[in-house]
C-alpha cells in the first residue's frame, strides 16, 4: 500500500495545512530490524509496517503537526519493536492509536494521509479517544518489548487489524532557510505463531496545570495502577517550561527528568519487574519556570502550553489513562 504527501510549511500555513499535497509518505510491510525471533518482518508470518513521512519546514518555525494513518493489516499484531528515524528540526514525536469512544474499534481523526496541525494532539477529538503507543526524543530510537514475561513468554503491545492511529510531532526550524526532514516509524511484530503476554502503556495527565506569569509552580497528583500489574519501562513527557518531572511510589523515586528534551527512562526486568502493591500510587510530579508574561495551562502546544504526564509500559495489560488522579480508565 502507497499513500503520497508532502507540505512545504510557511508561517501562512502553520495553522491549517493542506492535505494531500505532495510526495514520498508510504505505508509498506517492514522488511530490516525485526526481532531475531520475526526476520524480515512482513515476510510470511512475520507481520509489521513502516510509516514514512517527508515534510518541509519553513524558516524561522516552530510547531506541531500530526500524521494520520491506518496500518492496513489483515489481522491482529503483536508488536515487539518499535524503532524510529527522525530527521533534522524533527524534535520528537508521539504514536497513538485511536479508537471509536463507543465502540472502541480503530476510528479516524482525519482521513489517513492527512498532515495537518489542526486539533492536532491527544485529547478527545472526533468521538475518538487516543491510545498512547510510543515516543521518540532522538534521531535514531527504538523501544524492544522484553522477551521475558517471568514465565518465557514474550511480551508484545497488540494492535487490532487496520488499526487507526496518528503521529503527533513537534518541528523546529530556526535556521533562515527551509529544512526538508522526515519521520520514519517501524513496527516489528512477533511471528504469527508465537504466544505472547500483552503489555499496554498506561498514561498519568495533570489537566489541571497553572503556572503564573513569569513565575513558578509545582503540579502533583497520584494516581492508583492497574491490579495486578507489573511495569517494565516507565517516563515523563513535559514542554519546555519544565526545570523538572519525576514520578513515585510512596516515598520511593522511580524516577526524576531534569530535561523535557530527553526524558529520563526507567527499565525493569524478570522475573520481579516493578509492581505496587496494596493502595500503592504511581506519584507524577513536575515543576515549572515560566518565562511568558501569561499564565500558563495544560494544554497540546509546546509553545504556549504545559503537560505532566506519567508513562509506564505494563502487563497483564489492557491500555489505562488516569486523568489527574482519576484512573486507571
Amino acid at each position: 500500500m502507497t499513500l503520497s504527501t508532502r507540505c512545504s510549511l510557511s508561517m501562512l500555513c502553520a495553522l491549517v495545512l493542506p492535505v494531500h499535497a505532495g510526495a514520498l509518505d508510504r505505508i509498506f510491510p517492514a522488511n530490516f530490524e525485526a526481532p531475531p525471533d520475526c526476520l524480515p518482518a512482513g515476510s510470511a508470518g512475520c507481520p509489521g509496517f513502516v510509516i514514512a513521512t517527508n515534510i518541509q519546514i519553513a524558516a524561522n518555525q516552530a510547531l506541531s503537526l500530526c500524521y494520520y494513518f491506518r496500518t492496513a493489516s489483515a489481522g491482529t499484531i503483536g508488536i515487539g519493536r518499535f524503532s524510529t528515524r527522525l530527521g533534522p528540526a524533527v524534535h520528537n514525536i508521539v504514536v497513538y492509536t485511536t479508537v471509536d469512544s463507543t465502540t472502541k474499534l480503530p476510528a479516524d481523526r482525519q482521513p489517513p494521509g492527512t498532515l495537518s496541525s489542526t486539533n492536532c494532539g491527544q485529547g478527545p477529538s472526533n468521538n475518538t479517544i487516543a491510545r498512547r503507543i510510543y515516543s521518540a526524543h532522538h534521531a535514531v530510537e527504538q523501544l524492544r518489548m522484553p522477551d521475558d514475561d517471568g514465565v518465557a513468554q514474550p511480551l508484545a503491545l497488540e494492535l487490532p487489524a487496520d488499526a487507526a492511529g496518528f503521529i503527533d510531532m513537534y518541528l523546529t526550524n530556526g535556521s533562515d532557510e527551509p529544512v526538508d526532514t522526515y519521520v520514519e516509524l517501524t513496527a516489528n511484530g512477533r511471528a504469527d505463531a508465537q504466544p505472547y503476554t500483552n503489555t499496554a502503556t498506561y498514561t498519568t495527565y495533570n489537566n489541571s496545570i497553572s503556572i503564573p506569569p513569569l513565575g513558578t509552580a509545582t503540579a502533583t497528583q497520584a494516581c492508583a495502577v492497574p491490579d495486578p500489574a507489573k511495569f517494565w519501562w516507565f517516563s515523563t513527557e513535559t514542554h519546555r517550561r519544565a526545570t523538572s518531572a519525576t514520578l513515585r511510589k510512596g516515598a520511593s523515586t522511580i524516577l526524576v527528568s531534569a530535561n523535557w528534551e530527553s526524558p529520563a527512562i526507567a527499565t525493569f526486568a524478570a522475573p520481579s519487574f516493578y509492581q505496587f502493591g496494596a493502595g500503592e500510587k504511581l506519584t507524577y510530579e513536575c515543576a515549572y519556570s515560566n518565562d511568558r508574561a501569561a499564565t500558563t495551562t495544560a494544554g497540546d502546544s509546546y509553545e504556549t502550553n504545559e503537560v505532566c504526564i506519567g508513562v509506564g509500559y505494563y502487563f497483564p495489560a489492557d491500555e489505562a489513562f488516569c486523568l489527574n488522579s482519576v484512573g486507571p480508565l
